[in-house]
Parts: C-alpha cells; sequence; structure tokens
C-alpha cells in the first residue's frame, strides 16, 4: 500500500515551492537550506 503525505508535509512542500519559485525569478540558480528556513519560518534542519 503506498504511502500518504500528510497534511503538514504537504504544506511545507506547497512553501518550499513558492520560496524556490521566487528565488528563481529573482535570478537565483541555488538557495540554501537556511534561506528557506528564513522565508518560511522552519528549522532548516527539518528542511534538509
Amino acid at each position: 500500500m503506498p504511502e500518504r503525505l500528510t497534511v503538514g508535509v504537504a504544506a511545507r512542500l506547497s512553501r518550499y515551492l513558492q520560496v524556490l519559485t521566487q528565488a528563481r525569478k529573482m535570478g537565483k540558480e541555488r538557495i540554501s537550506s537556511q534561506e528557506i528556513a528564513e522565508y518560511t519560518n522552519i528549522n532548516a534542519t527539518q528542511i534538509r
């Protein structure tokens, strides 16, 4: 049986995508987990 994403995981992934999309629009090719953490208020360790 396939595993399902929890609502929390799905919400975090959506926030990551928003940050990454915005970073790309700003011309960034790379972004650190620390930068994502600052934009999302999610612990950098959890992002990694």
